[in-house]
């Protein structure tokens, strides 16, 4: 199981105010904002996939929303 926050590594790589990608960044970045993805890439018996998830930095709700959902999947 991989987590995955695409906000992370474009804030890394953020760009000055006066280059042309700035804009295209921009708005990349708005729209990850506080997303993250759960890549399930190996599961003995179930299915793999990607699950797309609310991220609060402050309150680190990923893994409460973990938790339910692997209480979700046990059922």
């Amino acid at each position: 199981m991989l987590i995955y926050r695409e906000e992370y590594y474009l804030s890394r790589s953020e760009l000055h105010l006066d280059s042309m990608e700035y804009e295209e960044w921009f708005t990349k970045q708005n729209k990850c904002y506080n997303t993250a993805e759960i890549i399930v890439a190996k599961h003995c018996n179930g299915p793999v996939g990607t699950v797309n998830l609310h991220y609060d930095n402050r309150y680190l709700n990923l893994i409460i929303l973990l938790k339910t959902l692997i209480k979700v999947n046990k059922r």
